[in-house]
């Protein structure tokens, strides 16, 4: 069973950012573009392309975690 929950941007609710995902880590969206949402973050890439293949998403965009990246969250949360 899966239970999807959508909160408004302008509600009264706080969020906190535990733990980035790691080098190598792939997003996998449902769609390109400012409305995409998130399905799954893949270990690898492999882990990834076999998710895909059980799940079959039209249009699904994969985005990997990188190296620069990861530094430049490192860089914006020492200057916070």
């Amino acid at each position: 069973m899966n239970i999807h929950r959508t909160f408004a941007l302008d509600s009264d609710l706080t969020f906190e950012v535990l733990e980035r995902p790691p080098v190598g880590a792939v997003r996998i969206f449902g769609r390109a573009g400012e409305a995409r949402e998130l399905l799954l973050l893949a270990e690898n890439q492999t882990s990834a392309e076999t998710w895909l293949k059980a799940h079959r998403y039209p249009g699904p965009v994969m985005d990997e975690v990188t190296t620069d990246e990861v530094a430049a969250a490192d860089v914006k949360g020492r200057a916070a």
